[in-house]
């Protein structure tokens, strides 16, 4: 591949599929991107991008065409047929706007393109651009996809237990709920995070930069992962990739990362009640003023309800996305948090 000499800024443009898990983490990493002094231009589509509130000044924000232009999904009545037409029409309307930002005297050097939209490769290959593949699910997720690729996996599941390398076994009920049947729009769905690994050898990059970092944190608070006999890290392969680079603990990873994180909040200060079960957030009113002062939980054990009070409640309860029919997230998403604030009058955003 040539290397191409870049006199200003480089200019990449980070290209998302148009949804809200997906949106968020390129935007996060554009801003990551912008401190480095790399000029960033999101693009998504053009009904998607009229919903953005959450676009820093700072980024320029574009818009290519999923043929749906008053209502994106919804217009479409079908996920199938959503998928069917913006596969057509996105590739043409990216490669106009290539040329448009071009023209105006600002070329475009690199496409950081959502995983599931691998037709943007083709585009940056044609125009001899850097392509990097950004996917935002977690690579456990991702090593599923691609075990299904390979056909080491098969759609509709028949298995009770699956085994994939360096993950734990798993059941049917932790696997993606279109994976049990075969309509046309669980097939779509099949075929969009399939597809993400169609072309991935050849992208010049694959985004997952932050992983060192954060595996040198769990080793500082205590993580044990196994070593070679050189004394460096035992590094395997994992789903799609072509090298090892998957730090682990034998076949216990994650339980070896829990742990360590448990360990590091024992704190004089702090107090850890395992066994229970947030219920709902306490709140009193002054005036048009609600207040948040505590949760009531259940003690799943004793079955008991057990109040806590405090100055400042924080959660971290995960989404809702098990509300829906088609999901890879775990049975237990199913929206109690965002219940609860909405049952404490809490402003709640972003709930495309």
């Amino acid at each position: 591949m040539e290397t191409k000499a870049i006199a200003t800024r480089p200019h990449c443009l980070v290209l998302s599929f148009p949804g809200q898990g997906h949106i968020n983490p390129m935007i996060q990493f554009s801003k990551l991107l912008v401190h480095e002094g790399v000029k960033i231009t999101l693009a998504t589509t053009c009904f998607y991008s009229k919903t953005l509130q959450n676009v820093p000044p700072y980024i320029s924000l574009e818009s290519i065409s999923d043929g749906f232009h008053n209502g994106g999904l919804g217009e479409a009545g079908t996920f199938k047929a959503y998928l069917d037409r913006f596969c057509q029409v996105g590739p043409p309307t990216l490669v106009d706007l290539i040329e448009k930002l071009a023209k105006l005297g600002n070329p475009i050097d690199c496409i950081i393109y959502d995983s599931v939209a691998p037709w943007a490769l083709d585009v940056a290959k044609r125009f001899g651009i850097v392509g990097a593949s950004y996917f935002t699910q977690n690579m456990a997720v991702n090593s599923i996809y691609y075990h299904v690729k390979l056909g080491k996996i098969k759609v509709p599941l028949i298995e009770n237990e699956i085994s994939l390398p360096s993950m734990p076994k798993l059941q049917l009920c932790d696997m993606p709920s279109f994976f049990h049947n075969c309509d046309d729009e669980d097939l779509a769905m099949l075929g969009l995070v399939v597809g993400q690994f169609s072309n991935v050898d050849k992208a010049d990059w694959v985004v997952c930069t932050e992983g060192p970092d954060k595996v040198r944190e769990l080793i500082a608070i205590g993580a044990s992962f196994d070593h070679g006999e050189d004394g460096n890290l035992h590094l395997v392969r994992e789903g799609g990739h072509s090298h090892c680079r998957i730090v682990h603990a034998a076949d216990i990873t994650g339980k070896e990362i829990e742990r360590a994180l448990l360990k590091s909040v024992v704190n004089p200060n702090i107090f850890v009640f395992e066994h229970h079960l947030a219920i709902n957030l306490l709140t009193c009113q002054d005036g048009s003023d609600i207040t948040c002062v505590g949760i009531d939980t259940l003690n799943t054990e004793t079955l008991e309800v057990v109040r806590f009070l405090s100055n400042v409640t924080l959660l971290a309860s995960g989404g809702a996305r098990h509300i829906y029919p088609k999901t890879t997230n775990p049975l237990v998403a199913t929206g109690d948090g965002i219940a609860m604030s909405h049952r404490a009058q809490a402003v709640i955003s972003n709930m495309e």
